[in-house]
């Protein structure tokens, strides 16, 4: 922040250089197109260098069930005609029964690229190259309202933030997904917005986008009400804006508060319990207190993980989403969902897909405060503001992510690496191989840490959870914690299951097969 006030001083010390004469031409058309290239070169790099990554964390078996596995197993029952089917989960075997969880359907818009070669390293990529072709949609909208430089800073400074790469290595999820459409539709909408003239297909796209933004996940479509609501103020394409809001919150009320509660009851609300107003139930409690003491909510959000969260969201952009009070706006759709949950400190840490919730709506706040510091202050502050930001999203990837360099991401619950050892390496091989013993129909019931590398099949159990019903196939490894050794001795002694076969740290058992090697 200092250092942005100073170059607002010293930048004018430069002076301009100018590119007047016609053998300049050359270069200016180059100059043009350099901030376009640059960011298709970020977005290349990410998607490359971090798909990479991903992958090796799954070698390195720090993926699990929960969420690759539950993930894998799912879009492959979409893939075979079983939608909402998710037995990896809690062992259910009927179809429709995961949407009390979350309303997914981007799944089978994605079903066609996973259907290329099914798998969780399928996923891994799809994920990644979608959060990294988010900032193509940001470079577009910045460029629409800031020189073009500024507009690339800002995109490739996206692709920098810890709070992009942390969350993309837990697992897989649909958060970024949505995020990926938010963005485009943000991005038509604004075309629409400020045309003269709209054009048919700035409304297929905006449409397109808006609609595969609310499949994507329930929750998304509070985030389209927030910013519909604040639209409606803005004046233009009032009929535009008002058929969104409708839409938006229509979409989010069905379908979280009548048909997922209809399919089955899930914990949710339980996050919620210290909010919870006294003779009021479920999410109806929490809004009680939201409505009637917002001191306490605003309490309750004032916690040290919770500050750090927050800092994490503002100091990697400069804090320029917080500078003008109506920009705040920005973090509505997501304080919900992260700072006022009380009871589960995942939703409000950065590497959890939960911080993907808040973009692209700080970025293009962010992008509306460059564009008002420009109009307000001139050419000469906003590339100082465009200069420190480059400074503290570099410091700020560099000190917590991985495209600058670094071998290790906190990503879910723990760090991780992203090197293998030929130790690791051989240990995945050895899991195979006993993978590869496996019928492709056969139903597996599998440990948390082997889950993600059997779950390409029909019926995958969580051993966490439950052993499910009559599994053929019991895949473990030897550091069972206690409930997956409730589960998985008492089937080795009554001598329903034998052991196949025994390999590095893993165990796998058939039902009916010979029980000689059941005492190890």
């Amino acid at each position: 922040l200092v250092l942005e006030q100073l170059l607002a001083v010293s930048l004018p010390e430069f002076g301009a250089f100018r590119f007047d004469s016609p053998r300049f031409e050359r270069a200016r058309r180059l100059l043009r197109w350099l901030p376009a290239a640059l960011v298709t070169v970020g977005i290349v790099y990410y998607a490359v260098l971090i798909g990479r990554y991903t992958l090796m964390t799954h070698v390195g078996m720090w993926t699990s069930t929960a969420d690759l596995g539950e993930y894998d197993n799912q879009f492959f029952n979409s893939l075979h005609g079983h939608p909402f089917r998710l037995p990896a989960s809690e062992g259910n075997l009927r179809d429709w029964s995961a949407l009390k969880f979350h309303a997914d359907f981007i799944i089978y818009v994605l079903l066609p690229f996973y259907a290329i070669k099914p798998g969780p390293e399928s996923l891994l990529i799809i994920q990644t190259v979608l959060v990294a072709l988010t900032a193509l949609p940001i470079y577009l909208f910045g460029a629409r309202r800031l020189p073009r430089w500024i507009a690339a800073v800002v995109a490739l400074c996206f692709l920098l933030l810890p709070v992009i790469q942390r969350p993309n290595f837990y697992d897989f999820h649909a958060v970024p997904i949505g995020m990926f459409f938010i963005a485009w539709a943000v991005l038509f909408l604004d075309r629409i917005l400020h045309a003269e003239r709209s054009l048919r297909r700035d409304y297929v796209f905006f449409w397109s986008s808006f609609a595969l933004a609310l499949a994507s996940r329930e929750d998304i479509a509070f985030g389209m009400v927030v910013i519909s609501l604040f639209l409606l103020f803005y004046g233009k394409r009032l009929r535009l804006v008002a058929t969104m809001l409708v839409l938006s919150a229509s979409y989010f009320v069905v379908i979280k508060f009548v048909i997922m509660p209809r399919i089955g009851v899930v914990w949710y609300h339980a996050i919620y319990d210290d909010l919870k107003a006294v003779g009021f139930k479920n999410y109806g409690a929490v809004v009680a207190t939201i409505l009637t003491n917002p001191i306490f909510v605003l309490r309750s959000m004032v916690k040290e993980p919770k500050l750090l969260y927050l800092l994490h969201m503002t100091v990697p952009v400069l804090c320029l989403w917080v500078r003008r009070p109506y920009l705040l706006i920005a973090a509505v759709p997501s304080v919900f969902f992260t700072l006022m949950v009380t009871n589960r400190p995942p939703m409000y840490q950065t590497s959890f897909q939960y911080a993907f919730g808040w973009f692209p709506y700080i970025v293009t706040a962010s992008i509306l405060a460059l564009e008002g510091i420009g109009k307000v202050a001139g050419a000469r502050r906003q590339a100082a503001a465009a200069l420190a930001l480059i400074l503290v999203a570099t410091g700020a990837g560099f000190q917590y992510g991985l495209l600058l360099g670094g071998k290790t991401i906190v990503g879910g619950f723990a760090e991780k690496r992203v090197t293998v050892t030929p130790e690791e390496v051989q240990r995945y091989r050895e899991l195979k191989r006993l993978v590869a013993q496996i019928p492709p129909d056969a139903s597996v019931s599998a440990t948390a840490g082997e889950g993600p590398h059997v779950s390409t099949r029909l019926i995958l159990y969580n051993l966490g959870y439950a052993l499910g019903d009559k599994p053929d196939y019991i895949l473990f490894h030897k550091s069972l914690s206690k409930g997956e050794a409730q589960r998985v001795l008492p089937v080795v002694e009554s001598g329903d299951y034998g052991l196949v076969e025994e390999r590095d740290v893993f165990m796998l058992l058939r039902r009916g097969h010979d029980v000689t090697k059941n005492p190890r």
